[in-house]
């Protein structure tokens, strides 16, 4: 669709803008509408923009129109192409992408499966034919497309190729293999539904356009970097008849024809906690700081946060049904302190445990008596969008030291002090009781004379 830029237009009426072309041109339609933000060329042709057929024609005739304004109308160029000389004898030519930014088309034939990479300054032919993709490639669910410099190549093979669109040269490919014998009709691959690029990386949807039920198991939604690494990939089976993939602001939303729900892949919001459970302790004690980091997406909401590594896996035991995973890892979580000047102590990184609600725990000691702020930083990763969470503790004075406990020596000592005055310590006993006797003897002498006188 043409929006018309620096007007208004009311679109109640709808918009028409009529062009003078400088020649006539019959037979043919319009092809694309390419722009950068503003309209830029048109590009017109006798082939089909929807090349549905495999019928052989001889020739086809391309019309490029700038739209730009002030130059509406204007003839750019105009091409007529032989299949024979320019192509592939007896071979039917579709259309395969376009980029204004590499100032590239290609076209391609699907019964050789290979491409032509063409100018769209001029027309002419900069490179081709590439070498032949996979038999399987041969159908119309084969799709094109060009981003970064890079043209993509993704078909009933299962396999991304990847082509320098400047150069045709191939760059890479990436297999989104069947780990069950037998389970796909086609190939060895998942055969291809269509793709999304953003970001620097291509998002792959497998699934087939009259499936069977069961359909086959295993069939991926696939995530490969531009320079041909799969990132990840997760069951997921795209149906020829649903709408197309929408992926804007960072998430991409399509339907998953296993189970017939739309799903959203992005970034997760996430909730941080942290707590102290003795929040005010003497100096040189040490506290246990502990908490969790969940998940709070709506499809997974509160559940434990894992590793990227992990996350497939995770997801699909969560929302799929699959077994849980026998390992799985956590994320790092900051900890650090801040006392009353404002001062900030770094503790330490620990990892959560996904597998025991998300908890993370570390025992420190703070270094001085005051109040503390402790608070738990969650940085994020490529999955989770960063959280955090603070509380505080008192640090009072310390108790008086405790007497410390005499020595193996120091009891020896005394040990062999006390056996060494034994005999002394015996004869002062016999004669403290000698004394005691005669005490005892004069009291009861004395009383018996009293008694005597008193009569």
């Amino acid at each position: 669709m043409w929006r018309p830029y620096n007007k208004v237009v009311n679109g109640r009426t709808g918009y028409i803008k009529n062009i003078t072309l400088p020649e006539p041109i019959t037979g043919g339609s319009i092809v694309r509408i390419l722009s950068d933000y503003n309209p830029d060329r048109i590009i017109i042709s006798d082939l089909p923009a929807m090349m549905l057929t495999y019928t052989p024609i001889e020739r086809f005739t391309v019309w490029c129109i700038s739209i730009k304004q002030g130059e509406e109308g204007k003839l750019l160029w105009k091409k007529t192409y032989n299949i024979k000389t320019d192509f592939v004898e007896g071979g039917q030519i579709n259309w395969g992408a376009f980029s204004l930014e590499d100032k590239v088309f290609t076209v391609w034939c699907p019964q050789t499966r290979q491409h032509w990479g063409f100018s769209l300054d001029t027309g002419e032919k900069i490179w081709g034919p590439t070498k032949s993709q996979p038999s399987w490639d041969f159908t119309v669910a084969t799709v094109h497309a060009i981003a970064y410099g890079r043209l993509f190549s993704f078909g009933m093979s299962g396999i991304l190729h990847c082509y320098n669109v400047r150069t045709g040269e191939l760059l890479w490919t990436c297999a989104i293999n069947v780990p069950y014998l037998s389970e796909s009709k086609w190939s060895g691959n998942y055969p291809a539904c269509t793709m999304l690029i953003a970001d620097k990386k291509v998002y792959l949807f497998t699934g087939e356009h009259s499936p069977d039920d069961p359909k086959e198991r295993g069939s991926p939604l696939a995530c490969v970097d531009i320079d041909g690494n799969l990132l990840w990939r997760i069951p997921f089976y795209a149906s020829h008849w649903a709408a197309n993939p929408a992926i804007a602001d960072g998430y991409l939303v399509y339907m998953n024809a296993y189970d017939n729900r739309i799903y959203c892949f992005g970034k997760g919001l996430t909730r941080t906690t942290v707590s102290v459970q003795n929040d005010v302790v003497p100096l040189g004690s040490s506290i246990l700081i502990k908490g969790t980091v969940s998940d709070l997406s709506p499809a997974v909401k509160d559940t434990p946060c894992v590793s990227d590594d992990d996350m497939s896996a995770w997801m699909e035991y969560l929302v799929q049904q699959k077994p849980m995973p026998q390992t799985v890892g956590g994320v790092n979580v900051e900890l650090y302190a801040i006392d009353e000047a404002g001062k900030t102590t770094y503790i330490d990184t620990v990892c959560t445990d996904p597998q025991n609600g998300g908890v993370f725990r570390k025992l420190w000691t703070p270094p001085a008596e005051g109040t503390y702020i402790i608070t738990a930083v969650f940085p994020g990763t490529k999955s989770y969008w960063d959280s955090c969470s603070s509380t505080a503790i008192g640090v009072t004075a310390a108790p008086a030291p405790a007497p410390a406990p005499a020595t193996p020596e120091q009891v020896s000592t005394v040990q062999a002090t006390v056996e060494a005055l034994q005999p002394l310590i015996t004869a002062l006993i016999i004669i403290v009781i000698i004394c005691l006797i005669l005490v005892a003897y004069n009291i009861y002498i004395n009383r018996k004379t009293l008694k005597q006188a008193a009569k």
